[in-house]
């Protein structure tokens, strides 16, 4: 507060680009705050966890034996049950502890299980979003390797097929939605 009983603002006068000290600071602060990636239960999706691990382990400066040792600690009961049968040279290694880990719980080894699934999806009880949410999950597994615009041409007609309201079904095919997003919009209009 000033003498007149105001809160002082920043001082607009003062330079807006940092000192080159300030910036050498800040990267200096940066290094030091450790950075972990989430914790993998294989509830979520392998290929979402795969990217923040990623970004962390850039932004941390890891090599390949961190990875592997940082990746096999963050894994969580049910998908660290792959660990059991690594042995430790396996469980070391970055690239193996990944090819094994898709091996074993990997999204491709189940797309067929994941396109019964999508078919068998109804709304039953849940919001029109959350029904989207859930067709898009299951359509990025079940079309896993797949082009995004494959991936767009399979999500509007899952989304249709699990509506409850036939009326509304046959509205929104009419309006021929070109992506999941579409679908809902018209969903939410009809």
């Amino acid at each position: 507060m000033d003498n007149n009983g105001r809160i002082a603002g920043p001082d607009l006068t003062a330079s807006v680009v940092p000192s080159t000290t300030v910036v050498q600071q800040l990267a200096t602060q940066l290094q030091c705050m450790p950075l972990l990636p989430p914790v993998f239960d294989d509830s979520t999706s392998r290929a979402a966890f795969r990217i923040q691990f990623v970004s962390v382990a850039v932004a941390s400066g890891w090599s390949l034996t961190d990875q592997a040792r940082v990746l096999a600690a963050q894994l969580h009961p049910p998908a660290s049950d792959v660990l059991e049968y690594l042995t430790e040279h396996t469980r070391l290694d970055y690239p193996s502890l990944i090819t094994a880990m898709e091996d074993r719980i990997g999204d491709t080894r189940f797309q067929q299980l994941h396109c019964a699934e999508l078919k068998r999806v109804r709304q039953q009880g849940i919001t029109l979003e959350d029904l989207a949410n859930r067709v898009k999950r299951l359509t990025h597994k079940a079309a896993a390797g797949s082009s995004n615009a494959t991936k767009d041409l399979i999500g509007p007609g899952a989304f249709l097929d699990a509506l409850e309201n036939q009326n509304v079904k046959r509205f929104v095919r009419l309006a021929l939605p070109m992506t999941l997003r579409d679908a809902l919009g018209l969903t939410i209009e009809a």
